[in-house]
């Protein structure tokens, strides 16, 4: 998790763009994680996923939502879905809000 990693060009590691609120979460982050890729486009994601820059595979994302798994499945696409992770902190819920 902590370990130096290397990502192929024009990509970056999604867990070090996840900034949780409480650093305790960050082993969370990772577990659901890993070292999965984000880039621009599919066809970037495709070359860097499938390994075709040097033979090693990753599991990348494309910023419209489209997933390459290291076994070659590519799944996605559609429109891009926001708001599903709200950066505010919510100490409590009422039981209206809950209900």
């Amino acid at each position: 998790m902590e370990s130096q990693f290397e990502t192929p060009k024009e990509s970056k590691r999604l867990f070090e763009l996840v900034k949780p609120n409480d650093p305790i979460f960050r082993i969370a982050f990772y577990y659901a994680l890993k070292d999965t890729l984000v880039c621009q486009n599919i066809d970037t994601a495709t070359a860097i996923g499938l390994g075709s820059n040097g033979g090693k595979r990753y599991r990348v994302v494309t910023l419209k939502g489209d997933l390459i798994e290291t076994s070659g499945t590519i799944s996605g696409g559609g429109k891009p879905k926001s708001g599903g992770m709200s950066a505010q902190r919510v100490d409590e819920y009422s039981e209206n809000e809950v209900k």
